[in-house]
């Protein structure tokens, strides 16, 4: 089924930690703030997300809020 009705096949990847682990924090936060209809996955994904803060966008500077529910670190943007 597609992601919006049920059996996907990123769930089982969750176990595999590391990078997948990472890619979940940013999928559901992102799926949350944009208000996409995921039903059911973020809720899974949760329960399943590794301890640790990780940036949602590895290319910029570390800085920025802390999302407890996601366990993600904002990114600052640099102005010029």
């Amino acid at each position: 089924m597609d992601m919006y009705g049920g059996n996907v096949a990123l769930d089982p990847h969750l176990k595999n930690g590391g990078l997948r682990a990472t890619f979940f924090k940013r999928l559901g936060y992102l799926a949350e703030q944009l208000s996409l209809p995921i039903a059911g996955f973020p809720e899974r994904w949760l329960v399943s997300l590794s301890a640790g803060y990780a940036r949602l966008d590895p290319g910029r500077p570390a800085g920025g809020l802390f999302n407890r529910q996601w366990r993600l670190r904002s990114t600052r943007l640099r102005r010029n």
